[in-house]
Protein backbone atom coordinates (compact mmCIF):
# COMPACT_ATOMS: atom_id res chain seq x y z
CA UNK A 1 0.00 0.00 0.00
CA UNK A 2 1.28 3.44 -0.95
CA UNK A 3 2.22 5.51 2.16
CA UNK A 4 0.53 8.87 2.67
CA UNK A 5 2.31 12.07 1.69
CA UNK A 6 3.52 12.62 5.26
CA UNK A 7 5.21 9.20 5.28
CA UNK A 8 6.95 9.48 1.89
CA UNK A 9 10.56 10.70 1.65
CA UNK A 10 10.69 14.48 1.35
CA UNK A 11 12.23 14.40 -2.14
CA UNK A 12 9.32 12.29 -3.42
CA UNK A 13 6.50 14.00 -1.55
CA UNK A 14 7.66 17.41 -2.82
CA UNK A 15 8.55 16.31 -6.33
CA UNK A 16 6.06 18.63 -8.05
CA UNK A 17 6.38 21.59 -5.70
CA UNK A 18 7.90 24.63 -7.49
CA UNK A 19 10.55 25.17 -4.83
CA UNK A 20 11.52 21.50 -4.93
CA UNK A 21 11.77 21.72 -8.72
CA UNK A 22 13.97 24.79 -8.31
CA UNK A 23 16.20 22.88 -5.87
CA UNK A 24 16.50 19.94 -8.21
CA UNK A 25 17.30 22.31 -11.05
CA UNK A 26 20.21 23.78 -9.15
CA UNK A 27 21.75 20.69 -7.62
CA UNK A 28 20.33 17.59 -9.23
CA UNK A 29 19.03 14.57 -7.33
CA UNK A 30 22.53 13.41 -6.42
CA UNK A 31 22.93 16.04 -3.67
CA UNK A 32 19.96 15.46 -1.31
CA UNK A 33 21.58 16.96 1.82
CA UNK A 34 21.84 20.34 0.12
CA UNK A 35 18.34 20.50 -1.33
CA UNK A 36 16.71 21.70 1.88
CA UNK A 37 18.99 24.75 2.09
CA UNK A 38 18.68 26.11 -1.43
CA UNK A 39 16.61 29.22 -2.25
CA UNK A 40 16.16 31.40 -5.33
CA UNK A 41 19.13 33.63 -4.49
CA UNK A 42 21.38 30.59 -4.22
CA UNK A 43 20.15 29.28 -7.55
CA UNK A 44 21.00 32.58 -9.22
CA UNK A 45 24.44 32.60 -7.63
CA UNK A 46 25.13 29.04 -8.72
CA UNK A 47 24.03 29.79 -12.27
CA UNK A 48 26.48 32.71 -12.37
CA UNK A 49 29.39 30.37 -11.70
CA UNK A 50 30.65 27.57 -13.91
CA UNK A 51 30.37 25.03 -11.10
CA UNK A 52 28.42 22.97 -10.55
CA UNK A 53 27.61 22.66 -14.24
CA UNK A 54 24.50 20.66 -13.30
CA UNK A 55 22.85 23.85 -12.09
CA UNK A 56 22.51 25.35 -15.56
CA UNK A 57 21.65 22.07 -17.25
CA UNK A 58 18.89 21.14 -14.81
CA UNK A 59 17.52 24.69 -14.88
CA UNK A 60 17.37 24.59 -18.67
CA UNK A 61 15.48 21.30 -18.58
CA UNK A 62 13.05 22.61 -15.96
CA UNK A 63 12.38 25.75 -18.01
CA UNK A 64 11.70 23.69 -21.12
CA UNK A 65 9.21 21.70 -19.07
CA UNK A 66 7.57 24.92 -17.82
CA UNK A 67 8.93 28.29 -19.03
CA UNK A 68 7.24 30.04 -16.08
CA UNK A 69 8.31 27.79 -13.25
CA UNK A 70 10.64 30.57 -12.05
CA UNK A 71 8.10 33.27 -12.87
CA UNK A 72 8.10 35.51 -15.92
CA UNK A 73 11.11 34.24 -17.91
CA UNK A 74 12.12 37.73 -19.09
CA UNK A 75 12.16 38.94 -15.48
CA UNK A 76 14.13 35.87 -14.38
CA UNK A 77 16.75 36.36 -17.13
CA UNK A 78 17.04 40.07 -16.30
CA UNK A 79 17.57 39.16 -12.64
CA UNK A 80 20.14 36.51 -13.55
CA UNK A 81 22.07 39.00 -15.67
CA UNK A 82 22.05 41.73 -13.01
CA UNK A 83 25.18 40.67 -11.09
CA UNK A 84 28.79 39.70 -11.78
CA UNK A 85 28.89 36.69 -14.06
CA UNK A 86 25.27 37.19 -15.08
CA UNK A 87 25.88 38.00 -18.75
CA UNK A 88 27.84 34.78 -19.24
CA UNK A 89 25.24 32.87 -17.20
CA UNK A 90 22.39 33.93 -19.48
CA UNK A 91 24.44 33.04 -22.55
CA UNK A 92 25.29 29.64 -21.05
CA UNK A 93 21.65 28.97 -20.22
CA UNK A 94 20.51 29.85 -23.74
CA UNK A 95 23.15 27.56 -25.21
CA UNK A 96 21.94 24.69 -23.03
CA UNK A 97 18.32 25.40 -23.95
CA UNK A 98 19.35 25.15 -27.60
CA UNK A 99 21.22 21.87 -27.12
CA UNK A 100 18.33 20.29 -25.20
CA UNK A 101 15.87 21.50 -27.84
CA UNK A 102 17.98 20.05 -30.64
CA UNK A 103 18.05 16.68 -28.91
CA UNK A 104 14.38 16.60 -27.93
CA UNK A 105 12.84 17.84 -31.19
CA UNK A 106 9.23 17.51 -30.01
CA UNK A 107 6.46 20.08 -30.23
CA UNK A 108 6.09 21.01 -26.52
CA UNK A 109 9.84 21.53 -26.13
CA UNK A 110 10.06 23.58 -29.32
CA UNK A 111 7.16 25.79 -28.21
CA UNK A 112 8.77 26.32 -24.79
CA UNK A 113 12.18 27.02 -26.33
CA UNK A 114 10.79 29.68 -28.68
CA UNK A 115 8.91 31.30 -25.80
CA UNK A 116 12.08 31.42 -23.69
CA UNK A 117 14.10 32.71 -26.63
CA UNK A 118 11.62 35.52 -27.22
CA UNK A 119 11.69 36.29 -23.50
CA UNK A 120 15.46 36.67 -23.66
CA UNK A 121 15.07 39.22 -26.46
CA UNK A 122 12.68 41.30 -24.32
CA UNK A 123 14.77 41.03 -21.16
CA UNK A 124 17.08 43.83 -20.04
CA UNK A 125 20.38 42.25 -21.04
CA UNK A 126 23.84 43.61 -21.78
CA UNK A 127 25.64 42.89 -25.05
CA UNK A 128 27.05 39.39 -24.98
CA UNK A 129 24.20 37.82 -23.05
CA UNK A 130 22.54 36.44 -26.19
CA UNK A 131 25.68 34.80 -27.57
CA UNK A 132 24.51 31.32 -26.60
CA UNK A 133 21.34 31.73 -28.68
CA UNK A 134 23.49 31.11 -31.74
CA UNK A 135 23.39 27.43 -30.86
CA UNK A 136 19.70 27.35 -31.79
CA UNK A 137 21.04 26.89 -35.33
CA UNK A 138 21.38 23.22 -34.35
CA UNK A 139 17.71 23.00 -33.36
CA UNK A 140 16.50 22.36 -36.89
CA UNK A 141 13.03 21.41 -35.66
CA UNK A 142 12.37 25.12 -35.02
CA UNK A 143 10.63 26.64 -38.05
CA UNK A 144 13.24 28.26 -40.28
CA UNK A 145 11.35 31.55 -40.61
CA UNK A 146 11.05 31.83 -36.84
CA UNK A 147 14.68 30.80 -36.39
CA UNK A 148 15.89 33.44 -38.85
CA UNK A 149 13.77 36.16 -37.23
CA UNK A 150 15.02 35.44 -33.72
CA UNK A 151 18.64 34.82 -34.68
CA UNK A 152 18.80 38.07 -36.64
CA UNK A 153 17.39 39.93 -33.61
CA UNK A 154 20.03 38.28 -31.41
CA UNK A 155 22.84 39.15 -33.84
CA UNK A 156 21.78 42.79 -33.80
CA UNK A 157 22.00 42.75 -29.99
CA UNK A 158 25.05 40.47 -29.65
CA UNK A 159 26.92 40.12 -32.97
CA UNK A 160 29.40 37.62 -31.48
CA UNK A 161 27.05 34.62 -31.48
CA UNK A 162 28.08 31.05 -30.82
CA UNK A 163 28.18 28.50 -33.65
CA UNK A 164 28.41 31.11 -36.40
CA UNK A 165 29.41 28.44 -38.94
CA UNK A 166 26.17 26.55 -38.32
CA UNK A 167 24.19 29.80 -38.48
CA UNK A 168 25.71 30.70 -41.84
CA UNK A 169 25.16 27.20 -43.19
CA UNK A 170 21.49 27.17 -42.21
CA UNK A 171 20.98 30.71 -43.52
CA UNK A 172 22.47 29.77 -46.89
CA UNK A 173 19.48 27.51 -47.54
CA UNK A 174 17.11 30.51 -47.54
CA UNK A 175 18.11 33.00 -50.25
CA UNK A 176 14.43 33.88 -50.59
CA UNK A 177 14.30 35.30 -47.05
CA UNK A 178 15.95 38.75 -46.70
CA UNK A 179 16.73 37.98 -43.05
CA UNK A 180 19.20 35.30 -44.16
CA UNK A 181 21.37 37.73 -46.12
CA UNK A 182 21.14 40.36 -43.37
CA UNK A 183 22.12 37.83 -40.72
CA UNK A 184 25.07 36.54 -42.73
CA UNK A 185 26.24 40.10 -43.37
CA UNK A 186 26.32 40.71 -39.62
CA UNK A 187 28.35 37.54 -39.09
CA UNK A 188 30.88 38.56 -41.72
CA UNK A 189 31.13 42.09 -40.31
CA UNK A 190 31.79 40.77 -36.79
CA UNK A 191 34.28 37.92 -37.07
CA UNK A 192 34.80 35.57 -34.15
CA UNK A 193 38.08 34.50 -32.57
CA UNK A 194 37.99 31.25 -34.53
CA UNK A 195 39.56 31.60 -38.02
CA UNK A 196 38.07 28.28 -39.19
CA UNK A 197 34.54 29.32 -38.29
CA UNK A 198 35.06 32.71 -39.91
CA UNK A 199 36.28 31.09 -43.14
CA UNK A 200 33.21 28.85 -43.14
CA UNK A 201 30.93 31.86 -42.62
CA UNK A 202 32.52 33.68 -45.57
CA UNK A 203 32.20 30.59 -47.74
CA UNK A 204 28.46 30.35 -47.05
CA UNK A 205 28.11 34.10 -47.57
CA UNK A 206 29.65 33.81 -51.05
CA UNK A 207 27.07 31.14 -51.84
CA UNK A 208 24.09 32.93 -50.34
CA UNK A 209 24.47 36.53 -51.44
CA UNK A 210 24.37 36.07 -55.26
CA UNK A 211 21.36 33.75 -54.93
CA UNK A 212 19.64 36.22 -52.61
CA UNK A 213 20.33 39.06 -55.06
CA UNK A 214 18.92 37.03 -57.94
CA UNK A 215 15.83 36.19 -55.93
CA UNK A 216 15.33 39.87 -55.08
CA UNK A 217 15.82 40.89 -58.72
CA UNK A 218 13.33 38.27 -59.92
CA UNK A 219 10.75 39.40 -57.40
CA UNK A 220 11.11 43.03 -58.45
CA UNK A 221 11.10 42.40 -62.20
CA UNK A 222 7.87 43.51 -63.90
CA UNK A 223 5.50 40.84 -65.07
CA UNK A 224 5.59 40.19 -68.83
CA UNK A 225 1.97 41.31 -68.94
CA UNK A 226 2.43 44.36 -66.75
CA UNK A 227 1.68 47.80 -68.15
CA UNK A 228 3.91 49.43 -65.55
CA UNK A 229 7.27 50.70 -66.68
CA UNK A 230 10.37 49.71 -64.77
CA UNK A 231 11.25 52.65 -62.50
Amino acid sequence: MDPGPSQRPAAVAGRRHPLRRLRLAALGPSHPPLLAELDRAELLNRLRTRTPSEAASHTALALLDDPHFLGDPAVFLTELAAADGGTAAVSRLLELLAHHTARAANAPVITAAVELWRAALTADLCAGALAGAGTFALATSIDDTVWLELTLACARHTPALRDTDHIAERSAHHPDNPAAAQLTALLVAHPSTDPWRDATVRQHARTLWPRAANTHQTRNSPSPHSNCATP
